[in-house]
């Protein structure tokens, strides 16, 4: 498979996307530090989600286990990125 390929391709996508979007250089450290944060948040949420719905067999379970980590995800990005232009 070509996971880490694909995953570092998305990750650079982003970065470029939220550089650009501050008019930063597209080569920006601390936009590849937040876009690689963020991709990772996701991917650790849907298998924690995946996870979940394997054992209880229900949406609500599912979806619960998905944003709690998402939402920690968050609440740590936002202090891993202050002090930069994303935050």
């Amino acid at each position: 498979m070509r996971r880490r390929p694909l995953r570092d391709e998305l990750i650079d996508d982003l970065a470029t996307v939220l550089a650009g979007a501050i008019k930063r250089p597209l080569a920006d450290a601390d936009a590849r530090l937040a876009a690689s944060m963020v991709v990772t948040a996701v991917t650790v949420a849907y298998a924690e989600g995946l996870r979940e719905h394997k054992a209880r067999r229900s949406a609500a379970s599912t979806r619960e286990a998905f944003l709690q980590i998402m939402e920690r995800s968050f609440s740590g990005i936002a202090i891993m990125l202050k002090g930069t232009p994303y935050a």
